[in-house]
Parts: C-alpha cells; structure tokens; sequence
C-alpha cells in the first residue's frame, strides 16, 4: 500500500526506493512501453555486473526481456545526467552476459531473498 509522504523532510532513501520496486515491481510500468517486458520478475538487486557495475534492481520477464532500473532520488542532484551513462555502461555490461550470468545472478538473488520465488509468482501472475 502506497502512503503519501511529505517531500520537504524524506524519510527515505535510494536504498528504500530499491526495496520497494523489488517488492513489488508491477509498479513499473513496463507494460506502457513494450509487452514484452511484462510482467517484471526481480531476479537481482545490486547486482554486480563486471567492470565495477552494479545495477540496483535487474528484472527479467516472462519471455526473457531483462529490465535494469537504476534508482535514483530527484532529491538527488546527479540524477539527471550521470545516470544516463551509468545505465549505457550497464547496458554495455550486461551485453557480455550469457544465460549462465543470468542463472547465476537469479540463484544469488533468490538465496538472499528468502521470499524471491512467492514474489516472482506473484509478479508473474499479475494482471496487465
């Protein structure tokens, strides 16, 4: 359930920002932009992608779209122009990856979310 918050004193962070969008990640509206891409199932969360990258929140869909989703606060004075090229640089990343990366970041990401399968089910069953 969303809460209204008062934007003058914030009491969270990019940190809460990940963790909501990895709980409940239909809040992205990836279906708006391309089908293919729904529903988002979160398969990593600070994932290191090589090179020094690690992107907040990775997702993959029904069909194998992968979704990266860098979290950024509009607080945030960077937010406009360096996260541009933080994501081309995880793009660039995570171009090299093989189905075996993507495995191998799915099983780090469900032994430390106890709770990943029930949520990916549950992302996966949502409607559209």
């Amino acid at each position: 359930m969303l809460r209204r918050l008062d934007l003058r004193k914030p009491s969270f962070d990019e940190l809460y920002l990940q963790e909501l969008l990895r709980k409940h990640p239909t809040i992205l509206p990836l279906n708006k932009l391309d089908a293919s891409f729904w529903p988002p199932i979160p398969i990593g969360r600070e994932t290191p992608l090589g090179a020094g990258c690690c992107v907040d929140n990775l997702y993959v869909s029904p069909t194998g779209g992968l979704t990266l989703v860098e979290a950024k606060l509009w607080k945030n004075p960077a937010a406009n122009r360096d996260v541009v090229g933080q994501v081309i640089d995880y793009a660039k990343q995570l171009a090299r990856w093989g189905y075996s990366d993507v495995d191998r970041a799915c099983r780090q990401y469900t032994g430390r979310y106890a709770g990943a399968r029930q949520e990916a089910k549950a992302a996966r069953d949502a409607p559209s």
